[in-house]
């Protein structure tokens, strides 16, 4: 990379050199505030991923719980098909709510509502209550799974611009504005390098025009003396 590339094309100007100044702190400025935002969209990005693993975690266990409840109720004659006709009739919904991360906004899933308490016919109706208790409690737990891991994504990704943002005004933005800046200053000091020669060229030749011109040497004339 040439050194032209290094900096911007611009006029050396005192103008465009204070510009540039204003143009650097800004610069520096927003470089601090995007790694202040970078440090906390890490802070958040790796407190998901922590509790999504353990989310993780807790919904295969749980999962393997509501499965063997589930095949413990069908073997002591429970209706799995009656059972799902039932609970048809008490629908859970998902509520949506955002949160502010480092001023980008992040969706939080949820249920609302209590589960509605259910009776189920037959003699193994106390097994279903506990299966379902179990199955909505997995549902509750793939919810919040849901909702971290759609966190998780959005702060990666935001995590990801961020850096690169910090980056380029770090190692391309800003090099370039103070090495156009240097190449200004240079350029300036060389102006009135030639500017201070040119004036003490016209002042020692208005020094030599106003000189007075040395006076003619004056001799007495030889007059010869006629002889008497």
């Amino acid at each position: 990379m040439s050194k032209t590339d290094q900096r911007i094309a611009v006029f050396p100007t005192r103008l465009t050199l204070s510009q540039l100044q204003v143009k650097t702190k800004s610069a520096e400025k927003g470089k601090n505030l995007i790694k202040r935002k970078a440090d906390a969209l890490l802070v958040k990005h790796r407190e998901v991923a922590q509790a999504l693993y353990r989310k993780k975690q807790d919904l295969e266990k749980q999962m393997e719980t509501a499965f063997f409840l589930l095949t413990r109720a069908e073997f002591y004659g429970g209706d799995l098909r009656l059972a799902m006709h039932q609970t048809k009739n008490r629908p859970l919904s998902v509520q949506i709510l955002l949160e502010s991360v480092a001023g980008m906004n992040i969706p939080v899933y949820r249920i609302p509502e209590e589960p509605a308490n259910m009776h189920f016919l037959g003699q193994s109706g106390k097994l279903m209550g506990e299966c379902r208790e179990q199955f909505l409690l997995c549902l509750s737990l793939m919810v919040e799974v849901a909702s971290l891991q759609v966190s998780f994504k959005m702060l990666d990704a935001m995590l990801l611009a961020t850096n690169r943002r910090a980056r380029a005004l770090e190692h391309i933005l800003i090099p370039r504005l103070e090495n156009t800046i240097s190449y200004i200053e240079s350029e300036l000091d060389e102006q009135d390098r030639e500017e201070f020669y040119r004036l003490k060229k016209i002042q020692n030749a208005k020094t030599q025009a106003e000189k007075p011109l040395p006076a003619a040497d004056q001799h007495t004339p030889h007059i010869p003396l006629s002889p008497c």
